[in-house]
C-alpha cells in the first residue's frame, strides 16, 4: 500500500473513531481534510476492518438457535444477559458494547464519504473503475442497512409501513438534518441503493471481500423476501443460479476436521464475518439441542457443523469463514433456499421442489428425491423451512426468518430461557429490538410515543 493510500485510510479512519461512538449523537469533527481521489476511494473501500469485519450476530443471539448453560448466561455481563432474556437495555448507555449497531454505520458513513467524493470527480460514468467504486458503495451501504433493519425491525408488510425503523443517512455531514425513518422509508433506501449496485458492479472481482454483480443479485434475494415480492427473488435468484457458481458436495469434503470449510469457498458471493461475544460464546458451548438433534443420520451436516465437547455441550464449527468467526456474508446455499421459498409463493411447486433437492442432494449422504417427491405444498414448505434453519444456522439469518415466518405466516416457536434463576418465555412483542440507550436520548423522535 502507498503512502497516499495509507494515509487516506488515516485520515477516514480518524473521523471514524470519533464518530463511531457518537454514531447519531454528536458529530464528528470535520475540519480534517478527506481524500479526494479515485485511489483514495479503493482505499477506503479495501479496508476489510470497517467493510468487512463486523460484529453482526445480535439477531442470532436472540434467536431459537442458542440455548447457553445456565452458568454461562449468569456468567456474562449485564447487557448480554439482558440480550439473551430479551430484556432492554441490550447496550450501556455510555454506547460502549454496541457494535452490533455503530460498526454498520462506520461502513455506511465510508460509503457516503465515497459516493460523494465520485460526484464530484470530472469523470464520465462510463469510466469502468469508477463505476466499480460506486457500485462497491452502493453495495456495502444497502448490505448494512439490511443488516440494521433486520435487526431492529423485520420484514415490510403493510401493516409495518409506518413503524419508526432505523435512521437512514445517505451523506457524509453528521450536521445534516434527517428526517425520521418509517420501515418502508428505509426500505426503499435499500432497494435503491442495490438496484444502483447492480448496474455498476463489475461481473467479477479478484477476491470475495469485493462485491461483483452476482453478490448484488444475491443481496437483492435477501431484500425482496423480506417484502415478499417473490416474482423478483425468482427472477434475481436466476441471474445468481443460472452462472458459473456451484455448490460446494458435501460428500468431497473431509467433514470431520477442525474446520472443514475452506474460507471464501466457491459457495461464498461475498465474505463478511465476525459476530458479537455472546454469540462467539454461544457457538461453542450454546447450541440449542432441539436444533441439534433435527439434523437426522446421513445428514452431512451434522458432521460437517458441530462436534461434541467433553462437558456434552456441543461446539459448531461449520463457519464459511474456515475457522471459530462466524460468517455473515451471502453465499449461494442462501440463494437456493430463498428461491425455493419463492417458488413456492408462486405456486410453483415442481420447480421448488426441484430446486431443493439441488441442494439437499449436497448435503445428504443418499438422493432425498423420494423424501420429496410426493409431499403437497404445507409438507413441503414445513420440510423447506426446517431444511433452511439447519442449513443457514449461525448466518445471521435465523432472527430474520422468525420474523418473516411471523409477520409473513403467523407461524412462531415459543421457547424459553433461564437468566439469573428466571425463567424467560419468548414473545413475540421482543420482535421490535429496544434502540441503544445512548441514540434515543439524543434522537428523541425515535421513542415511541
Amino acid at each position: 500500500m502507498t503512502t497516499k493510500y495509507l494515509i487516506s485510510i488515516l485520515i477516514i479512519s480518524s473521523l471514524l473513531a470519533t464518530a463511531c461512538n457518537k454514531i447519531l449523537e454528536e458529530k464528528p469533527d470535520q475540519s480534517l481534510k478527506i481524500p479526494s481521489g479515485i485511489e483514495d476511494m479503493e482505499a477506503l473501500l479495501n479496508n476489510s476492518s470497517i467493510m468487512n469485519d463486523l460484529r453482526l450476530g445480535l439477531g442470532e443471539a436472540f434467536s431459537d438457535n442458542i440455548d447457553l448453560p445456565e452458568e454461562v448466561v449468569n456468567a456474562r455481563n449485564e447487557y448480554e444477559r439482558n440480550i439473551y432474556g430479551w430484556k432492554a437495555p441490550i447496550m450501556p448507555a455510555d454506547g460502549t458494547l454496541s457494535e452490533a449497531w455503530s460498526e454498520p454505520y462506520k461502513s455506511i458513513y465510508t460509503c457516503n464519504v465515497v459516493l460523494e467524493l465520485a460526484k464530484n470527480l470530472s469523470l464520465n460514468q462510463n469510466n469502468n473503475r469508477l463505476r466499480s467504486v460506486m457500485g462497491r458503495a452502493y453495495f456495502f451501504r444497502a448490505y448494512n442497512y439490511l443488516n440494521l433493519v433486520l435487526t431492529w425491525r423485520g420484514p415490510l408488510t403493510d401493516a409495518r409501513r409506518h413503524m419508526l425503523a432505523v435512521p437512514i443517512r445517505t451523506q457524509s455531514d453528521m450536521n445534516a438534518n434527517n428526517p425520521i425513518s418509517t420501515l418502508a422509508d428505509v426500505y426503499s433506501q435499500i432497494e435503491s441503493d442495490v438496484l444502483l449496485a447492480i448496474s455498476l458492479l463489475p461481473d467479477q472481482t479478484s477476491v470475495k471481500t469485493i462485491p461483483n454483480k452476482s453478490a448484488g443479485y444475491g443481496l437483492a434475494t435477501r431484500m425482496y423476501l423480506m417484502t415478499g415480492n417473490y416474482e423478483k427473488v425468482n427472477r434475481y435468484a436466476d441471474s445468481v443460479l443460472l452462472g458459473e457458481n456451484k455448490l460446494l458436495d458435501y460428500r468431497s469434503l473431509k467433514l470431520s476436521g477442525s474446520y472443514p470449510f475452506p474460507k471464501m469457498n466457491q459457495e461464498v458471493l461475498f465474505h463478511v464475518n465476525g459476530s458479537i461475544p455472546l454469540l462467539a460464546k454461544a457457538v461453542s458451548v450454546g447450541i440449542s439441542k432441539f436444533l441439534f438433534d433435527s439434523y437426522l443420520d446421513g445428514d452431512l451436516r451434522k458432521i460437517g457443523f458441530f462436534v461434541k465437547n467433553v462437558d456434552g455441550t456441543v461446539k459448531f464449527k461449520g463457519s464459511y469463514n474456515g475457522s471459530s468467526s462466524i460468517f455473515t456474508g451471502l453465499a449461494l446455499d442462501e440463494v437456493y433456499l430463498n428461491q425455493v421459498e419463492a417458488l413456492v409463493k408462486l405456486g410453483q411447486l415442481k420447480g421448488a421442489k426441484e430446486k431443493l433437492l439441488g441442494l439437499l442432494n449436497n448435503r445428504y449422504s443418499d438422493d432425498r428425491t423420494k423424501v420429496i417427491e410426493h409431499l403437497d405444498q404445507q409438507a413441503f414448505y414445513s420440510l423447506y423451512k426446517e431444511e433452511r434453519r439447519k442449513e443457514l444456522v449461525f448466518r445471521d439469518l435465523r432472527w430474520a426468518d422468525m420474523q418473516r415466518y411471523y409477520f409473513f405466516d403467523n407461524e412462531w416457536n415459543t421457547f424459553k430461557r433461564k437468566v439469573g434463576g428466571e425463567e424467560r418465555v419468548f414473545n413475540t412483542v421482543f420482535f421490535k429490538v429496544p434502540y441503544p440507550e445512548n441514540f434515543t436520548v439524543n434522537n428523541p423522535g425515535y421513542i415511541d410515543k
